[in-house]
């Protein structure tokens, strides 16, 4: 009798063991399905462009692009997280510009950029006028919005809004505002900097910076990434065109300031200026710099005509428009 007692009892405690191992095992299994789902859904949310099966443009992005690819390929890679916007790479030629081409294609496929404008001459400044002169844009002209990026900035994770408050800022005030620049992060401002004009101008425009009585923030920077109307911009390029300027920041500011117009810069989201990096590891690492060959390509290919292209110099910017 106690034998088989014991024998009942092992064959009950065995029997137990294994329920409460099927149990363990669905409810391991419930639990994974879950925890896939929960990860499923997490990506779908997430603001990358694979899933998305496509844009819904509300503003055309002009990017600068010369030389370091690697720097461009950052830029628009953070730009991707844009939903709203479509870009365009407008390129100075250089002993790189395969490279770029290639790299640029990959965003091509990935729906972010539409068209890469290489440019003829280098001449530093006019791509943001060559496009729009030469009728390249014409298949922007339905969208309200475009902005200008030197194609050495990135956006951080929390900065992903840059854009929709830029066009906010320009739609509530729009008739007073001219232009919305996304604000310099200014944690690596070069403090080797030694061109009085240079620190002087970043550090004026950081102490003029101040909220207007209509509640944005005064101030200007540099072609990092401004954001302006439509079609103030084409009217802009065509008064450039007609009166022989540059499209740079100075005289972009000054000619917003002859048609009454202002300018802000956003109060929420800040860009990081890489250019600030490359001049940096240049002023410290000179020829060993992994940036020399840029330095060298700008210094020596590139035009920078500060006065009207009808100066000496520069009078061949005429025969691109």
């Amino acid at each position: 009798m106690p034998v088989l007692f014991w024998i009942l009892a092992f064959c009950i405690s065995v029997l137990a063991a294994l329920v409460f191992m099927v149990l363990w095992i669905v409810q391991c299994g419930k639990a994974r399905n879950k925890t896939v789902s929960r990860i499923q859904n997490e990506q779908q949310a997430l603001p990358t462009q694979e899933w998305f099966p496509d844009r819904s443009p509300s503003t055309l992005i002009i990017v600068h692009a010369c030389y370091n690819v690697e720097v461009v390929e950052r830029c628009l890679e953070s730009l991707m997280y844009t939903m709203d916007a479509i870009a365009v790479v407008v390129e100075n030629p250089s002993p790189r510009s395969e490279e770029m081409k290639s790299m640029v294609s990959k965003f091509k496929k990935r729906r972010l950029v539409y068209k890469h404008i290489m440019m003829n001459e280098n001449f530093w400044g006019f791509p943001y006028l060559y496009p729009a002169a030469k009728g390249k844009l014409k298949e922007f002209l339905s969208l309200p919005f475009v902005c200008l990026t030197d194609g050495d900035v990135e956006f951080e994770p929390d900065c992903f809004g840059w854009l929709d408050e830029c066009t906010t800022l320009l739609k509530k005030h729009t008739g007073k505002l001219g232009l919305v620049a996304v604000e310099v992060d200014r944690s690596n401002f070069p403090p080797w900097a030694t061109n009085a004009d240079f620190v002087r101008n970043w550090k004026e425009q950081e102490e003029q910076k101040h909220r207007t009585q209509e509640g944005y923030y005064r101030a200007r920077t540099g072609f990092q990434m401004v954001c302006m109307p439509k079609p103030l911009y084409m009217q802009i390029v065509s008064e450039f065109i007609q009166d022989g300027t540059l499209f740079l920041d100075s005289n972009l500011y000054g000619r917003l300031e002859r048609h009454g117009l202002d300018y802000a810069v956003t109060e929420n989201n800040v860009l990081y200026h890489i250019g600030w990096d490359i001049y940096t590891d240049y002023h410290k690492k000179k020829e060993n710099s992994e940036y020399a060959g840029y330095i060298k390509f700008k210094q020596e290919s590139i035009v920078n005509c500060e006065a009207p292209p009808t100066y000496t110099g520069c009078s061949v910017l005429h025969n691109h428009t």
